[in-house]
């Protein structure tokens, strides 16, 4: 259920599929044109067969994207809509042309630590303001990060309501080898809450610190320690162990930063004064040797 429908007969009569866009852990992403606006071009999520197993969990994702439509929350890429037709289930989404994180780690390797943070912070951002809209993101994966070619990022997904208890078949899950993004409550229990979120902020963040360049490694260690403590608390088993908000994940990061950037800066300001002392009593001597 893949590659055979570009070029094949609209999906639900409405929506051509043109081309594809690529494959993941829990569908193909296909270029569609809109057969209802045909300068409109959507990018359309068709789950693998057997992902979304039963009605309830179709519901779900239908109230989901019902909610973005209506809140339109910043930096989320909005779904048109839900669509089952033929035994086929497919997300319309929002065509927005970028590449997910993961494809650029992949591609490119390990990031910057200052856009690396950048990253973080945004996609905290748009968490933050999900959260206060009542809903949270239980299966956030780097692939579901867009940086668009104007350094937007954007998040891909469907929310479900704060506290949800997310029914086997709602297609949530950890990708073994990249990262253990999905907090424990979530896989153990299907218990979605912000909490879960800051855990999967966290995990992304030490997938960002996991091979930081050379140059990094002398330069910012202080900085690193101090996010490697940031990262750690956020990924704590007990949830409540945990930052509670996202406001006070991005606090800690940026406190994090101070601190590395203060603790510099002192050194700097030592090793200016040894300098400057220095020069100072070798001018001295100098001037010393010239009265005498």
């Amino acid at each position: 259920m893949s590659m055979e429908l570009v070029g094949s007969s609209r999906l639900a009569e409405r929506f051509k599929v043109v081309g594809s866009l690529g494959t993941g852990q829990h569908g193909h992403v296909f270029l569609a044109q809109d057969g209802e606006n045909l300068e409109r071009y959507v990018a359309l999520k068709v789950f693998h067969n057997g992902v979304l197993n039963n009605s309830e969990t179709r519901s779900l994702i239908r109230t989901g994207c019902m909610h973005l439509k209506k809140m339109r929350i910043p930096g989320y890429v909005k779904p048109l809509e839900f669509v089952h037709h033929q035994g086929k289930d497919a997300l319309v989404m929002e065509y927005i042309e970028g590449n997910d994180l993961e494809s650029i780690l992949r591609e490119q390797g390990p990031l910057p630590l200052q856009e690396a943070l950048d990253i973080l912070r945004l996609t905290a951002s748009i968490l933050t303001s999900l959260h206060s809209s009542g809903m949270v993101h239980p299966h956030l994966t780097l692939a579901d990060i867009l940086l668009t070619g104007t350094g937007e990022v954007l998040l891909l997904g469907i929310p479900v309501p704060n506290g949800q208890q997310l029914k086997a078949g709602f297609p949530v899950s950890a990708k073994i080898g990249v990262g253990q993004f999905v907090a424990p409550e979530v896989l153990h229990s299907g218990h979605a809450t912000p909490a879960s979120d800051i855990y999967t902020l966290g995990a992304l963040g030490l997938e960002l610190l996991e091979q930081p360049t050379e140059e990094e490694n002398s330069t910012n260690q202080l900085l690193v320690a101090h996010l490697l403590e940031v990262f750690t608390q956020a990924t704590l088993y007990s949830p409540g162990e945990r930052f509670q908000t996202t406001g006070e994940f991005m606090s800690a990061i940026n406190n994090a930063s101070r601190e590395s950037w203060g603790a510099q800066s002192g050194t700097l300001f030592v090793l200016i004064l040894s300098l400057f002392s220095l020069c100072t009593l070798y001018g001295l001597q100098i001037i010393g040797e010239l009265l005498g």
